[in-house]
């Protein structure tokens, strides 16, 4: 438990053991494959090719999700407030506060939440971002529903953000949500009328932070052939030379997560007073790209202090029929 937050820590060494257990077995099950396929091209076995191709990808892809199940099972057993057998049944949208448009306040809100039994919102807090979009966030995040299930706690990521494009009138919000804990406002800029003052902006809550360096990092192969996405949120100490000294997972699907970890360490902001942070990774995979195998060139984009995106391609683990073509 992190006594400064009072928020859980993960236990690294589980999610790097789960990490290697899965790294192993794809791997054998891409051995397999090529095993098979070899065989296929015998002389004598080759007429029982469609067979021993059938069985090749479908012995790969159950490693694949036998990985995935006992990986998620794991991370359930760690700290981690996991999202993966979270489904959520209903949402109630959210329009863009109204003074932080006027003052051009955006960025990411994190919210900790506790479910009961039956799938009901009971209470949230914030864990970081502006006081001008916490409120509304809490206000909102208690009208959600999720599945009946065992009361446990959630992570919700909302991501405020404002176009460069103005509205000649009132402007109006999208709000969408990317299952199950991740929702995006967007709007446009307002020109200020007459009566309207901007307010003073604040410090962030929780954080006041300007970042200097950023690190890229990789879509985790294993995680792209399972057709594993979401958002992971690490929970950063800066010290006063604006360097991480520490990270540490508070939700995001275990395949991803040991991946975000490592590459939060890399980071550095802009010197000034100890804190604490957070830094939110949303890994999504574009299946509308063109098919790569063995590895992807993936997109990364950052919005400064805390929020990243990451991309990845369509992942294509060869099967031996791939051969035939």
């Amino acid at each position: 438990m992190n006594s400064d937050t009072g928020f859980p820590a993960v236990k690294h060494d589980t999610l790097r053991a789960s990490t290697r257990v899965y790294t192993a077995l794809y791997s054998a099950g891409t051995f397999l494959e090529v095993i098979l396929g070899w065989c296929s091209d015998t002389p004598d076995v080759f007429t029982r090719k469609a067979n021993m191709t059938s069985i090749a990808k479908w012995s790969a892809r159950l490693i694949v999700v036998a990985l995935l199940f006992v990986t998620g099972v794991r991370a359930q057993n760690t700290d981690v407030v996991t999202t993966q057998f979270v489904k959520i049944l209903d949402f109630a949208e959210l329009e863009y506060p109204t003074l932080a448009r006027h003052a051009r306040i955006q960025g990411v809100v994190v919210l900790r939440v506790q479910l009961d039994d039956r799938g009901n919102v009971i209470s949230a807090t914030a864990i970081s971002g502006s006081t001008y979009l916490v409120p509304d966030s809490i206000e909102n995040v208690k009208k959600w529903h999720f599945e009946a299930t065992a009361a446990r706690p959630m992570i919700i990521v909302y991501d405020f953000r404002i176009s460069d494009g103005l509205c000649a009138g009132p402007c109006r919000s999208q709000f969408l949500i990317w299952p199950p804990n991740f929702a995006t406002i967007t709007t446009g800029s307002e020109p200020i009328g007459a009566g309207v003052s901007v307010p003073t902006i604040p410090a962030v809550h929780k954080e006041g932070l300007s970042l200097v360096q950023f690190v890229d990092l990789a879509y985790p192969l294993f995680a792209q052939q399972a057709r594993v996405q979401g958002v992971v949120v690490v929970q950063i100490q800066v010290d006063k030379h604006g360097n991480v000294v520490s990270a540490e997972a508070t939700s995001g699907p275990a395949m991803l997560i040991l991946t975000c970890i490592e590459n939060a360490k890399k980071w550095r902001f802009s010197p000034g007073k100890p804190t604490t942070s957070v830094i939110v990774y949303d890994f999504e995979l574009d299946s509308g790209l063109a098919e790569c195998h063995l590895s992807c060139r993936d997109s990364v984009s950052v919005r400064g202090p805390n929020f990243v995106t990451i991309i990845g391609g369509n992942l294509i683990l060869e099967t031996v029929d791939s051969r035939y073509h």
